[in-house]
């Protein structure tokens, strides 16, 4: 299986129902990554989750702890500084919170699973073909 980094609407998704992509996420034999970053997003939107989801505070934990376990979790610190301004080039004018999963994915060579158009078609607009679109799964 190729290495994949997860895009933190890829969980989020999950979170709402997306059975394709919870079985995707818990598959042990997937490589899947994620920027320490990740985590921190998590954080910032869990009240968010819980409104959508319908679920306590406590199921959405134990949800994100289920779902994040197979996830390897890379220090974005890693990676080099040539590839991070690549990643900026990518993402400055789409959406700057991409940043460290586009890095991610070009110090790993490694495709991008997400599900933000808006990401999806400015990165192939660049050229990158890195892309995993949740349609793919």
């Amino acid at each position: 299986m190729d290495k994949i980094v997860v895009d933190t609407n890829i969980v989020f998704s999950s979170l709402l129902g997306n059975h394709k992509i919870i079985e995707f996420l818990m598959c042990e034999n997937n490589r899947l990554f994620v920027p320490k970053i990740f985590f921190v997003e998590m954080f910032v939107h869990k009240e968010k989750l819980t409104k959508i989801s319908k679920l306590s505070l406590n199921e959405v934990n134990e949800f994100l702890l289920l779902i994040t376990k197979n996830l390897i979790v890379i220090d974005e610190r890693l990676i080099p500084e040539n590839l991070k301004s690549k990643a900026l080039e990518l993402v400055e004018d789409i959406d700057i919170k991409d940043l460290p999963f586009i890095a991610l994915s070009l110090y790993l060579d490694a495709k991008i699973l997400t599900g933000d158009k808006k990401l999806i078609n400015g990165l192939k607009n660049k050229g990158f073909k890195n892309i995993i679109e949740l349609k793919e799964l």
